[in-house]
Parts: C-alpha cells; sequence; structure tokens
C-alpha cells in the first residue's frame, strides 16, 4: 500500500514538474493572461553551441538547460523507468519542445537546447542511480526526493507569484 503512495506523489510531482516545463520553455514565464505579448520570431539553429555573437551569458544558458531537465531524469528513475528509455524521453520531450517553439514562434529552436536537455536528463538518471547505491533503503531515498521536490515546487511556484504580483 505504501508504494502506491509513494507511486501518486511521485507521478504529481512528475505532471507538476512537465507542465512548469512547458510553462518555462515555450511561454518563457510569462503569465497565462500575455502570452499574445511575447516576441514572435521563428528561428532555427542546426550548428550545435554556435551563437551568431559571443556574450557571457550562453555558458549559464547552457548550464540552465542542463540544470532544468534533471528532474526529468530523477523523477522517471523513481517511476522505474529503464535509464535508456529515460534519455530517449527526455531527448524526445526536448524535441518536442524545440518543434513547438518553432511552430508557435516563441523561441529559437536549437539543436544545442536538445543536447543540453538530453544530457540534464541523462545527468539526472546517472544522479538517482547514485544516490540509489549511496542510499540502501530506497523507500527513505524515495521519502526525500519527493519532498525536495515538492519544496522546490513550493519555492518556485512563490517566486513565480512574487514575479507576477511585481508585473501587474
Amino acid at each position: 500500500m505504501k508504494q502506491k503512495g509513494f507511486e501518486k506523489r511521485t507521478l504529481v510531482l512528475a505532471i507538476i514538474y512537465l507542465v512548469t516545463l512547458v510553462w518555462i520553455v515555450l511561454f518563457k514565464t510569462v503569465e497565462p493572461w500575455r502570452i499574445g505579448e511575447l516576441d514572435r520570431m521563428r528561428r532555427i539553429n542546426l550548428i550545435p553551441f554556435n551563437y551568431d555573437t559571443e556574450a557571457p551569458f550562453h555558458l549559464s544558458e547552457v548550464l540552465l538547460n542542463v540544470a532544468v531537465f534533471v528532474p526529468f531524469g530523477v523523477l522517471l528513475s523513481m517511476l522505474g523507468v529503464r535509464p535508456a528509455l529515460t534519455v530517449t524521453l527526455g531527448a524526445g520531450f526536448s524535441l518536442l519542445m524545440e518543434t513547438l517553439q518553432y511552430a508557435f514562434r516563441v523561441g529559437a529552436s536549437d539543436v544545442t537546447d536538445l543536447i543540453t536537455n538530453t544530457a540534464g536528463t541523462a545527468l539526472g538518471v546517472g544522479a538517482y542511480l547514485l544516490l540509489s547505491r549511496i542510499v540502501k533503503d530506497r523507500a527513505k531515498l524515495r521519502r526525500a526526493v519527493v519532498i525536495v521536490g515538492f519544496a522546490c515546487a513550493g519555492v518556485f511556484f512563490a517566486f513565480a507569484a512574487v514575479l507576477f504580483l511585481a508585473n501587474r
């Protein structure tokens, strides 16, 4: 019975994460009622790590793209999805987001994002596998990850609420 409760909480956390990820990637954290104000552009870059201009924020953008997909790998690993399939699903989800960005003209579709998002998913899988070896009690590990995940979601939503209120 405890396993079902864990799976439900993990699934709820995964849904919160995916909705948040779509909001970040597709809608650039713009409030839902202001989506029409997004800059409309349709651009595609098929050359990895190639930028029109050199700027210091490129490294931070790459690292952020990796970091934002780490939970994808962790959550699917917790749900028992095989590592190779988890990485493939991360790459597929990233490709879907890049394709939708192009279709809806809400950002630049970039192969670098696909690479870094997939790397983030793989890093999440690796982190979970490593933690599984260190923490022998899987139930404790899963509980800790779910608690940290919900805490991070709470902090993120509090930050989003502050942004919404500040931009009214």
